[in-house]
């Protein structure tokens, strides 16, 4: 599911490749695919983060001289049918295989 995330250096392009659920303190954690170079992200570099921090592409707004980000939803994108919440693992060719609960 293509993406982008929210960094110091700006929206970096990417793809979410996997996600999990944190039970202790009930927030998820998305690891993410970078797809371009962009500041110190490199392309095919891999990242975990909050998924507070990763905005669908469609949600961005560009406008003449800032970027504003759209209210949205990530259960009405159907992020958590595609990633039954779980731990995946990245393979070698970008996919990913879920590995545990």
């Amino acid at each position: 599911m293509k993406a982008f995330f929210d960094s110091f250096a700006g929206l970096v392009p990417c793809e979410i490749v996997g996600l999990t659920r944190d039970n202790e303190y009930c927030f998820y954690e998305a690891t993410v695919k970078v797809t371009a170079d962009h500041g110190a992200y490199k392309r095919g570099q891999t990242v975990d983060t909050l998924l507070s921090r990763v905005v669908p592409r469609n949600a961005i707004r560009r406008l003449k001289y800032s970027t504003r980000i759209k209210p949205y939803s990530w259960h009405d994108r159907g992020l958590f049918e595609k990633f039954p919440i779980g731990t995946y693992r990245v393979n070698a060719d970008g996919s990913s295989t879920r590995v545990a609960d």
